[in-house]
């Protein structure tokens, strides 16, 4: 009788849970994407044009809207794109993580971390996931995060739990995928690139933030 006592509670726990996550309203997603359409599109110190490869950055067909853009100072070009995602509590709208960079046909994959300071304090550095891409005719570096509202998750563990709690406390479920990607030349090491990414990164994470915060 006690174990049948005990199973009804976590029953009862677990359909009200289901029913808040049902009944509670959403947060409206839509202010999200217009205020994202509105991400600055200037760089001190960049030129910055429209676009970027999908060769570098696959396109994800769950994008709700995607921003692209082509960074470029002297020789280097760093290509990035930001990405909403809606309703990232349903399993076929999620992001598909083999989009995060090219696969197809590839000789070889380096996966590797890459610190940098998000925020701009060296005293609190993010580790952001990284990929070195190789294939015949294209060698380049990639890195990336999620970013829920006002946070930023390079693993995919963490972003996975901040997900269920912003579901369950704040009713958001929408998620910006950030990617920046360079090319290198034959020979060249990654480190150029992600110095690169070390300078464009912080701003487009406070642009990102700001256009997720609620008014």
């Amino acid at each position: 009788m006690r174990y049948a006592w005990r199973l009804g509670v976590v029953l009862l726990l677990l359909a009200s849970a289901w029913g808040v996550l049902l009944l509670a309203p959403r947060a409206d997603e839509r202010a999200s994407v217009a205020r994202l359409y509105g991400l600055p599109s200037t760089m001190p110190g960049w030129t910055v044009v429209e676009g970027a490869p999908e060769a570098a950055l696959p396109l994800d067909p769950n994008e709700r809207m995607t921003i692209r853009r082509t960074y470029r100072r002297g020789e280097r070009s760093v290509w990035v794109s930001v990405a909403l995602f809606s309703r990232q509590d349903l399993a076929e709208r999620r992001a598909s993580l083999n989009l995060l960079y090219p696969e197809k046909n590839v000789t070889r994959l380096d996966h590797f971390s890459f610190p940098v300071a998000l925020n701009g304090s060296p005293d609190r550095l993010h580790s952001l996931p990284a990929v070195a891409v190789r294939r015949e005719d294209l060698r380049l570096v990639v890195t990336y995060w999620h970013q829920l509202g006002q946070s930023a998750y390079g693993g995919e563990y963490q972003y996975r739990l901040a997900l269920l709690r912003s579901a369950l406390l704040e009713r958001r479920t929408e998620m910006v995928l950030v990617r920046l990607a360079a090319s290198l030349d034959a020979t060249e090491s990654p480190e150029p690139a992600l110095g690169s990414f070390r300078e464009l990164a912080p701003t487009i994470y406070a642009q990102v933030r700001g256009a997720l915060a609620r008014p």
